[in-house]
């Protein structure tokens, strides 16, 4: 399934924003995008491919129930819970399903056109890819995964229009780990102001247990940084400026006598409920100073972007203020017929009330409202306090909608505002947008992306420090310590073959030293036969589990082995002789480990991994065996109710009987998913900690770290702890 159109324009006259090869992905145009992101899409576009960029989008109309599911969850569940009213009812499984496989569908196709710009065309420049707002929020991840397959060097960043709410209310999403982790897969995320990029970070570092750098902006995930950029978005200045001296445009709400002043209200229609409050606010404002009665109008302006009509309360409050003033002093305006006829109108306004008592997006009204004041004196803006724009443009005034009489007092001030003021602050207003058109802060963005190297550097490796801050106030003043490991991938770096595995020099040492404290216990719980770990690892006195558990040899010599049934022996031995035959192949390799087995596939071309996966796990499926994704390789068990997380268990119970909860802290580390069943299981019982892949992989585990440099510090950590 192809996501749609890939458009490469021909070059125009524009300045290019880039050096290098740019790559927009967006869902759609909106039919008109009045004053919406889409809008600074179409003014963005032919800049970036001016320079032979490419657009890739998709043209929806042609596209059936899928479809329909995607623009769902986006429309009526992203969109309300980004603005922070979530609607619980919305989040249904086939539309996020249908979200994350369009989603992965974008990023197919822009690898395959990278891949034949890089190929054909031999494009030498830096490829950066653009992915533009909340609908391809997973996007990232995709390309980044087939880029890191097919080596080729990509720089992605999403621009986010819509604010990114507080954890507590971002948590309600029941896919929201994936969702956070689909936007940490881009190298850098331009967001609309400081307080979302704070919220985002927060929700990393609270839902995901990421590393995180408030002050620099940063989110660890595993060998990757993310960074998260405040780029508010601007507008063609220079455009609305054109269209506002233009004489032939004509407001669509011309008043018949200049000396009534107008105040403007802008709102899109899925706000029209807080429209209300605004003109509330403006009855307030007539009753509260009489002298504005006959001297002023209120024209509410909104957009058709979800084709809702003005709410019945609205009419009726519009009907009883002209009524009791018995002139026509409300008009409301339901459909913009075009961006001039709102440029005009905006240019003809006294006063500009925009913005809701929600958390809303960029008003970029706000900013045209700025650019069409060519004459003065100017009108005066009022923001909401809940504006995203409020947090740059301080020189306007503001208002919080929800108290009807303060908004009105705001209003009076806007009105009465000497000349000389309303200048000076417009002209503030001006410089700064005019300063960050549209073109300025796309270039920012790019360039921002351009220098950002992605990978880990801008971090230091975990320290101790950073160890303590958790781990003192977990173990506290408890004496015992049950610490449990994975081995390859946690404590020894993943090798192209099991035998090259070898855990660093410090490493042993600390687990030497470990194993020589009475307060601390030790245990491995590897995918590894038992013998094989034992030999690996080459510390006596500890505990050893071996495939996945199933066999454990403890520190005191006894032994446990899970026992299978007999049938599946059988199975097992079937299985392993047909996968050996046909699938053994393409550097590909199996390994056997008793009943239990592991494909590998490290050292197979990429574009061959697909099919051999696919096969291998239908005769896995098809021998009534679990298959289980592991890091280039798949493990084979029986379906036996038995895994590291029961045995993890069984050997705290073994060592400490069942009341161990008591009397013990324990520590967990692993980097696998098979890790995770021991990590489900000790959720609130153990302090967990899992080295994060760089794909989207939710977790059980409280804190995610880089590599298995910060197991050695943790080790480091509790050797120094106990010993002091």
């Amino acid at each position: 399934m192809s996501s749609g159109k890939t458009v490469v324009v021909p070059r125009v006259v524009s300045k290019p924003l880039s050096d290098s090869y740019v790559i927009l992905v967006s869902h759609t145009h909106h039919p008109r995008g009045n004053s919406d992101p889409l809008e600074v899409l179409s003014t963005v576009k032919p800049a970036i491919c001016c320079n032979r960029g490419c657009w890739i989008h998709e043209n929806f109309t042609k596209l059936g129930k899928d479809v329909a599911l995607y623009n769902d969850f986006y429309r009526k569940s992203l969109r309300p819970l980004l603005n922070s009213i979530p609607i619980k009812e919305s989040f249904k499984l086939e539309s996020w399903l249908a979200f994350k496989e369009y989603n992965a569908t974008y990023g197919a196709d822009t690898i395959e056109h990278i891949t034949t710009v890089v190929n054909d065309e031999k494009e030498l420049r830096p490829v950066v890819v653009w992915l533009h707002d909340y609908q391809l929020l997973l996007a990232a991840n995709t390309i980044r995964a087939l880029a890191a397959e097919r080596g080729l060097r990509v720089k992605i960043g999403l621009v986010l229009y819509k604010p990114f709410p507080a954890w507590d209310v971002f948590r309600i999403c029941p896919w929201a780990e994936e969702i956070l982790l689909g936007i940490l897969a881009c190298d850098v995320v331009g967001v609309q102001a400081e307080s979302h990029r704070d919220n985002f970070i927060d929700s990393c570092r609270r839902r995901l247990g990421c590393r995180v750098d408030v002050a620099k902006g940063l989110v660890e995930h595993g060998s990757h940084a993310c960074a998260v950029r405040v780029v508010p978005v601007g507008v063609p200045y220079a455009e609305v400026e054109e269209i506002a001296r233009d004489p032939g445009i004509v407001s669509m709400t011309p008043s018949s006598d200049p000396s009534v002043k107008q105040i403007v209200s802008y709102d899109t229609k899925d706000r029209a409920g807080e429209a209300l409050y605004k003109l509330q606010a403006f009855e307030a404002l007539l009753a509260e100073y009489p002298e504005h009665v006959h001297k002023v109008e209120w024209v509410q302006v909104e957009d058709d972007t979800n084709l809702i009509t003005p709410c019945e309360a609205y009419l009726q409050l519009s009907k009883a203020i002209e009524a009791r003033l018995k002139k026509a002093t409300v008009k409301i305006i339901s459909d913009m017929k075009s961006k001039q006829s709102l440029i005009s109108t905006l240019k003809n306004a006294d006063v500009a009330l925009i913005g809701s008592s929600l958390a809303d997006e960029p008003c970029l009204v706000a900013k045209e409202f700025v650019a069409s004041q060519i004459e003065n004196p100017t009108g005066v803006l009022v923001l909401s306090n809940f504006s995203t724009a409020a947090e740059t443009m301080k020189e306007a005034l503001r208002c919080n909608p929800c108290h009807i009489k303060e908004t009105a007092e705001v209003l009076h001030k806007a009105l009465t505002m000497p000349e000389d003021e309303r200048i000076v602050r417009m002209n503030f207003l001006k410089r700064r947008e005019k300063l960050n058109e549209v073109f300025a802060w796309a270039r920012s963005f790019i360039s921002e992306l351009e220098q950002y190297d992605g990978v880990r550097s801008s971090f230091e490796p975990v320290t101790l420090l950073e160890i303590d801050s958790y781990m003192r106030s977990y173990v506290g003043n408890c004496q015992k310590l049950a610490v449990l490991l994975d081995f390859d991938g946690t404590l020894a770096p993943l090798c192209p073959h099991p035998d090259l595995s070898k855990m660093p020099a410090q490493t042993r040492d600390v687990l030497e030293k470990l194993s020589k404290m009475p307060e601390v216990f030790i245990a491995m719980i590897s995918g590894r036969n038992v013998n094989n770990l034992k030999e690996m690892v080459g510390i006596e006195g500890i505990t050893y589990a071996g495939n996945h558990g199933m066999e454990i040899l403890h520190s005191d010599g006894t032994k446990f082995v899970y026992k299978i049934p007999e049938d599946f022996i059988k199975r097992a031995e079937e299985l392993f002789k047909g996968i050996e035959a046909k699938l053994c192949r393409d550097g590909a390799w199996l390994e056997r480990k008793g009943s239990l087995m592991t494909y590998h596939y490290r050292s197979t071309p990429a574009e061959l991994r697909p099919a051999l996966i696919e096969e291998t796990m239908a005769l896995i499926k098809k021998a009534g065996f679990r298959g289980n994704m592991a890091h280039c390789s798949i493990e084979a068990k029986p379906p036996v109710q038995w895994n590291k997380g029961r045995a993890a268990v069984h050997i705290l119970c073994k060592e400490f009987g069942h009341d161990w909860t008591d009397r013990i802290r324990v520590v967990f580390a692993g980097d696998d998913t098979t890790d995770e069943d021991a990590m489900e299981v000790l959720k609130g019982m153990a302090a967990t900690f899992r080295i994060a892949p760089p794909t989207i992989t939710k977790s059980w585990a409280e804190r995610r770290v880089p590599d298995t440099l910060a197991i050695q510090t943790l080790l480091k950590w509790i050797e120094r702890h106990y010993r002091t």
